[in-house]
């Protein structure tokens, strides 16, 4: 389904960011952080892209990378997300 969407819509569209955010929900609820953290991270980078730094989709997408980088243990680079 990702690889589709990404193909027809392209990767910074918003259905395609829903799939890989839907995507990384699910990696987490499995305790797979690391593949929930690659498709987080891919949602920012798009919504980054798409929408601005400031937006607040955008910000919420941090967030949820922020919080996947803390069960990790990841808490510096999460502190260093959620102040940019």
């Amino acid at each position: 389904a990702l690889d589709g969407r990404t193909k027809a819509l392209g990767p910074e569209h918003s259905d395609t960011l829903q799939t890989c955010e839907a995507l990384a929900d699910v990696y987490d609820e499995q305790g797979d952080l690391a593949a929930a953290e690659e498709m987080q991270r891919r949602v920012v980078k798009g919504r980054t892209k798409a929408l601005g730094a400031r937006h607040p989709s955008t910000q919420a997408s941090r967030e949820a990378l922020a919080d996947l980088l803390r069960a990790q243990g990841k808490t510096a680079e999460a502190k260093k997300l959620t102040q940019s």
